[in-house]
């Protein structure tokens, strides 16, 4: 008697583990909606922005064309100069080097600087899209629940006064 007892819970302790492990291989997707809080404002299409980003793009290309020019005006006479010193005028030749140096490391932090100003304007539109993006578009929260033969084998009933506090936290509207 005790072993037909004992071999039949064992059997029911190997389908409680096998019950248990079905419920991790099967998951069920149910989609929770959110509350909408307040009116939704409207967004911009992105195309919007990308436009604002592409126009911006374009006028700093033909101002930096244009400066790139004007630059490459100022250096190549000066590198001219230098070639055509002779070997004896040594301190003007040096002069001229040293001037050249000092034109091409300012022109190097204009160029960074007017860079890292183009990089901020794109920033902050593309900054704005994403906020309004991330503010007005509200994503479904989904929750995985087991199988429901574990669902309810594991369900329990509440007491009546743990029930009542529960509902009480929530406000009525719902």
């Amino acid at each position: 008697m005790k072993l037909i007892e004992k071999e039949q819970e064992e059997a029911r302790i190997r389908a409680a583990k096998a019950a248990a492990k079905k419920h991790m291989r099967k998951k069920v997707e149910q989609e929770v909606e959110e509350r909408k809080e307040g009116p939704k404002k409207k967004l911009l299409p992105p195309s919007s922005n990308l436009k604002k980003v592409a126009e911006v793009l374009k006028e700093h290309s033909t101002f930096l064309k244009s400066i790139q020019e004007n630059r490459k005006r100022k250096i190549i006479p000066l590198e001219e100069n230098i070639a055509k010193l002779r070997y004896d005028d040594i301190p003007e030749a040096l002069g001229a080097v040293i001037s050249l140096e000092k034109l091409c490391m300012k022109i190097e932090e204009e160029r960074k600087t007017e860079i890292s100003n183009l990089k901020q304007k794109i920033e902050s539109f593309t900054s704005t899209e994403y906020s309004e993006r991330e503010n007005l578009q509200l994503k479904k929260a989904k929750i995985y629940f087991g199988n429901k033969q574990f669902l309810k084998s594991i369900q329990m009933k509440p007491k009546e006064k743990s029930l009542k506090k529960f509902l009480c936290m929530f406000p009525k509207d719902l």
